[in-house]
């Protein structure tokens, strides 16, 4: 015989007046007969995969006239450690003579319910652009901007202004 600790009761059952789900810890458990059927009505797990990958793991960056090709590290990323990454690979050794630090900042826009959170890319001297890079591995599958195409202090992803 099968034997279960927990027992979700819904709340339209429920003799309380609650709206959220009761649960009840049952000690010992409930044995159950092999004839007993289960109703699953919610089911949470995590999922997740690669955020940078080997398909856009490059971040090209234009310098004035030098190219540079940028690699963001494999891993799995929320906004926050993307926006670390992006900024550690600009200020990387591989960074042109003149250009000042880079820092990216996350924005957020919009209300509750409707806001939505872009990366802001600047430059403390100099002019950039980080071009929307079709190529192979470009990170612009996940980050593109679209201004990238001009020399500029700063980039905002998501924004044409």
């Amino acid at each position: 015989m099968l034997s279960t600790t927990k027992v979700y009761v819904d709340s339209r059952y429920a003799v309380s007046k609650s709206d959220s789900t009761v649960e009840y810890q049952i000690p010992g458990g409930l044995n159950l007969k092999p004839s007993t059927r289960v109703w699953l009505s919610e089911f949470t797990c995590v999922a997740a995969w690669d955020t940078i990958d080997d398909s856009n793991n490059r971040l090209y960056v234009k310098e004035g006239t030098v190219d540079r090709e940028l690699h963001i590290l494999k891993g799995v990323y929320d906004l926050e450690t993307l926006r670390i990454a992006l900024e550690n690979a600009l200020n990387s050794s591989s960074k042109s003579a003149g250009m000042g630090t880079y820092t990216v900042d996350l924005r957020a826009s919009g209300s509750a319910g409707g806001t939505f959170r872009v990366f802001e890319v600047y430059c403390g001297s100099g002019t950039f652009g980080i071009p929307r890079e079709t190529g192979t591995s470009s990170t612009n599958s996940i980050v593109s901007f679209p201004t990238g195409d001009v020399q500029r202090s700063s980039h905002t992803r998501g924004s044409s202004t």
